[in-house]
C-alpha cells in the first residue's frame, strides 16, 4: 500500500474514533441531564413610534438548564437563566435635540424549549420563555440635561414572554448554544412605546447526568 493511501486510511480511521468518541453517552430515553452554563449576549430593543435607530448592549447571560429524553431525537429542556437586556436608542426631541438613552434590564428567564436532536451533537432548539424583570436602570446625555443609572423599573413591565429559536452542539459534554430570544411583550409599562427587548445568547455548558 502507498503513503497516500495509508495515510488517506489512517485520518479516516482517526475521524471514525473521534466520531465515536463525541458521541452523547448522556442522552438516553429516559434519563435526565443538568447543564451549567455561561456566556454572553447581544440584547437590542425594537424601534417603535417614538425611536429612529437601536444599538446593540452586550451583557453577562448564565444559568442552568435540566433535560429530560422522552426520545433518542427529541429532549425537554427547563432553564433558569440571568441575563442582562436592553440596548441603546434614539430618541428625537424637538426641546432638547436627539438624545441616546441606554437601558440595562435585568430579566430572570425561565425557558422551556423541546431540541431536536437532528444528527449526532447537533441539536435545532424551540420553545416559549417567560421572564420576571429583576431591575431596569437608564442613562443618557442631552442638550440641557444629563442622567445617570436612574432606576425605572416602576415604568416597566414586571413580566416578559419570548420565544426562545437556536442551535447548539455538544462534543464530549460540552455543549456550545446560540439563541436568538424574539420578544412578543414590549418592554416598558407606557402607552407610548411598543419597543420590545430581543437578545442573541452564546453559551457554553457541561452536562451532567443525573
Amino acid at each position: 500500500m502507498s503513503t497516500k493511501k495509508s495515510l488517506l486510511l489512517f485520518a479516516v480511521m482517526a475521524l471514525g474514533v473521534m466520531t465515536a468518541s463525541a458521541q452523547n453517552t448522556l442522552r438516553q430515553v429516559g434519563s435526565f441531564t443538568i447543564q451549567p452554563k455561561v456566556g454572553l449576549g447581544l440584547g437590542s430593543l425594537t424601534k417603535d413610534e417614538m425611536t429612529t435607530s437601536s444599538k446593540m448592549k452586550v451583557g453577562f447571560v448564565g444559568g442552568a438548564e435540566a433535560e429530560y429524553y422522552p426520545a433518542e431525537w427529541l429532549g425537554i429542556g427547563l432553564g433558569v437563566n440571568y441575563a442582562r437586556q436592553g440596548g441603546e436608542v434614539t430618541i428625537a426631541n424637538n426641546y432638547a435635540g436627539s438624545i441616546k438613552p441606554d437601558y440595562a434590564l435585568d430579566y430572570l428567564n425561565i425557558p422551556v424549549t423541546a431540541n431536536f436532536y437532528v444528527v449526532k451533537g447537533l441539536a435545532l432548539k424551540v420553545g416559549v420563555q417567560p421572564g420576571l424583570l429583576l431591575g431596569a436602570k437608564t442613562s443618557y446625555d442631552s442638550a440641557i440635561s444629563q442622567v445617570k443609572n436612574v432606576d425605572i423599573k416602576d415604568h416597566c413591565k414586571k413580566m416578559s414572554v419570548a420565544i426562545p429559536l437556536g442551535v447548539s452542539y455538544e462534543m464530549y459534554n460540552v455543549v456550545l448554544d446560540v439563541r436568538y430570544n424574539l420578544s412578543l411583550t414590549k418592554f416598558a409599562d407606557s402607552d407610548y412605546s411598543s419597543s420590545k427587548s430581543n437578545l442573541i445568547m452564546m453559551t457554553v455548558g457541561y452536562k451532567f447526568s443525573l
